[in-house]
């Protein structure tokens, strides 16, 4: 069992994080660890020791299992308690006849057809300053090869125009014309939007084209667009979204994570993961694979152990928490687990050697000098430089000063610079193996922090939580979950009615039948000819006589009213769900066919207003995503260059070759554009392309 950790002081020197083997490293990674399965697997009781879950785990496996028409029966009995329908009672299962899937697919497929479309650009002041001194330099080039050449034309015209051949009158219109042409090429070549379209082709400028070519590259190597659709799914099924850019075998990669496995931490009133304090991911892996992807950083005493320790065939044991096989799907639901259901639930099972591990990262703090000068252009320009490895000079003087909260402030001062001590935010990573194996602990290499605001630094983990606006997380399944189960109690409770249906009996009076024709004959002609013979004056001496009507009457014992009641039923709970959803019948593809085009049309649109926040979130995320994927590959080929060739949409070849210069003090950001704007641009576009090709 864990002892209990407790989140540790970060204002701590580097120097004492790795002091005694990194032991105050090794405890913040189990602090994340045990947070992650307090919160993410904890579970309350009733006064009768009965288990009530209602954690985030079973919250989103349930929701994965419904959409992958698996329904879970014992998490389905509380929902169905209060309708007094008891799941297993009779031996009976609810089937799963699911509607939601359809709604979910409906937004999978828009996301996957919208527009991706984004923009690469300088953002750092340096980078900014240096355009704009690129860019005056540039204007005054162009600037005066223009002169010059309308000097160079307007002097060949004036000596045209001395030519003794010439009348008085030619030579003044001669003249007079060149003075013309010449005006007019003045006027345009000082007209801002000309100088700005000749001028389109700075060197900066062409560092943000070479960037948006790379992010074009990675784009497509790393198949980008499913990526997005997967871990839109994910957000739409779960309620949370997340991917993982990064630096993996040398090159940057971006990974979808599982919200079964992602752990974050992050206030209320914080909306991204990546802002948050710590996040992570937990895996199962085999021994082969543990070896292949840490075996580096394992002592061999660690993989002995761990061979040892699996080949002892761990149990369970009395504290599922602080097990490094802990199997959260048999510990809630009770569900056996089988080999051919690990690679659909995420579970891990003893018998296949497998171990779970950690990969955490969180938010430290590192002390800094900010370090102000006089740069070449005679601006004050300040640096960061780590406090640990700077020498500051004795001779340095130091003065104290008040910031407006009345705090003292102490800064040293030699040779012109002045340096004033500061803590920052520093991001920190490390992976735990099992329970006990540590490896990979210490600084992030690579960290996605903002040049301006050193302080504004991201965790290698992105993702957002829908819904959860000072409440717990909903999705969009869950607003379908409980129309959904109802919709499954009316189907069982129909089929049940049809199962009842018996149709019509008829009674047949035998008294009546003609002792010519026969009880067989009778029957015979009943059936194949629809006649019914009968002798109302057969047995008419018999007592009861009077009562007799005909031969054959029937009594209707169908249910076939009920079940149309229960067929209304249902249509009114589909509505139901496409009403939570925002995805209308419309937006299905399906129409009355007693609504118009316009009607049809003004209903998708109002349908897509109440899932266009899903949208936007996502498009706003992978902005994130692609800001940190850049700054990874910068970090990445910033000694080595770059030089790829890849095939684009259309079949062509895209060639890429860049000097590592191009990723050196490169600070890009990218801007994703308004994919629903653009969706709408397209449209009125092929409407009005269709008018002109009509009217020729």
């Amino acid at each position: 069992m864990y002892e209990q950790t407790k989140y540790l002081s970060q204002r701590v020197s580097e120097s004492k994080k790795l002091a005694n083997d990194k032991e105050w490293a090794k405890r913040m990674i189990d602090f994340i660890c045990q947070q992650h399965l307090i919160n993410a697997y904890h579970e309350t009781r009733t006064s009768d020791n009965t288990v009530n879950v209602l954690n985030d785990y079973a919250r989103m496996l349930s929701n994965y299992q419904l959409y992958n028409n698996i329904v879970n029966q014992k998490d389905f009995e509380r929902e169905c308690n209060p309708l007094d329908l008891k799941v297993g009672q009779f031996k009976e299962e609810i089937y799963p006849y699911n509607k939601t899937y359809n709604k979910i697919q409906v937004l999978l497929g828009e996301e996957l057809k919208r527009p991706f479309d984004y923009t690469v650009v300088t953002i750092s002041e340096e980078g900014i300053r240096q355009k704009l001194v690129e860019k005056d330099e540039a204007i005054r080039d162009y600037l005066e090869q223009a002169v010059n050449s309308i000097v160079e034309t307007y002097n060949q015209q004036m000596q045209a125009s001395s030519d003794p051949n010439m009348s008085e009158e030619q030579k003044a219109q001669a003249q007079e014309k060149a003075q013309q042409d010449m005006q007019a090429k003045i006027d345009r070549i000082v007209s801002p939007d000309y100088i700005e379209r000749a001028l389109s082709t700075t060197s900066s400028q062409k560092r943000e084209i070479t960037w948006s070519k790379i992010l074009r590259y990675l784009t497509t190597i790393q198949n980008i667009l499913d990526k997005k659709n997967d871990g839109f799914k994910h957000g739409l099924i779960a309620g949370v979204e997340g991917a993982r850019p990064g630096i993996e075998g040398g090159e940057p990669v971006v990974k979808i994570l599982n919200p079964l496995g992602l752990i974050y931490d992050k206030s209320p009133d914080t909306k991204w993961i990546q802002d948050g304090n710590y996040a992570g991911y937990k895996t199962t892996m085999s021994l082969n694979e543990i070896i292949a992807q840490y075996g580096d950083d394992l002592s061999t005493t660690d993989l002995r152990d761990l061979e040892d320790r699996l080949n002892g065939g761990w149990g369970l044991g009395s504290n599922a928490y602080s097990h490094a096989n802990f199997n959260p799907e048999q510990y809630f639901f009770g569900i056996p687990v089988k080999q051919s259901e690990i690679s659909q639930y995420g579970t891990n099972n003893p018998q296949l050697q497998t171990l779970n591990v950690y990969h955490v990262e969180w938010k430290s703090l590192r002390k800094v000098y900010f370090i102000t000068y006089m740069n070449a252009y005679n601006e004050k320009q300040v640096d960061i430089v780590d406090a640990e490895g700077f020498y500051i000079p004795p001779y340095a003087e130091s003065k104290s000063t008040t910031d407006r909260f009345g705090k003292s402030r102490k800064i040293m001062m030699f040779d012109g610079y002045e340096i004033e001590t500061k803590w920052i935010t520093d991001v920190w990573e490390g992976v735990r193996i099992g329970d006990d194996k540590y490896c990979r602990i210490g600084r992030k290499s690579y960290q996605y922090r903002n040049a301006d605001n050193p302080n504004d630094v991201k965790l290698g983990y992105h993702g957002v939580a829908y819904s959860n606006m000072n409440s717990p997380i909903v999705s969009l399944m869950d607003r379908m979950k409980p129309f959904q189960y109802l919709y499954f109690i009316i189907m069982h409770r129909m089929k049940e009615m049809i199962a009842k249906d018996k149709g019509k009996v008829f009674h047949f009076d035998v008294t009546m039948i003609d002792p010519q024709l026969g009880l067989d004959k009778t029957l015979y002609y009943l059936d194949k000819l629809d006649i019914d013979f009968f002798n109302p004056l057969e047995n008419a001496n018999t007592a009861g006589v009077a009562q007799r009507s005909k031969i054959t009457t029937s009594t209707d014992r169908s249910n076939m009213q009920h079940i149309m009641n229960y067929v209304q039923l249902l249509a009114a709970i589909d509505d139901q769900i496409s009403d939570v959803a925002g995805v209308t019948k419309q937006r299905e593809g399906s129409a009355s066919p007693y609504e118009t085009a316009t009607s049809n049309q003004n209903a998708i649109i109002q349908s897509s207003h109440i899932t266009e926040i899903y949208f936007h979130t996502h498009a706003k995320l992978w902005e994130s995503v692609l800001n940190s994927l850049v700054q990874a590959a910068q970090d990445c080929w910033k000694h080595k260059g770059l030089r790829k060739q890849f095939v684009l949409d259309d079949l062509s070849i895209q060639l890429l070759e860049v000097s590592p210069e191009e990723f050196t003090g490169a600070d890009m950001a990218v801007f994703v554009s308004n994919s629903r704007k653009d969706q709408e641009i397209f449209q009125k576009i092929e409407k009005l392309s269709e008018f002109a090709l009509s009217s020729g």
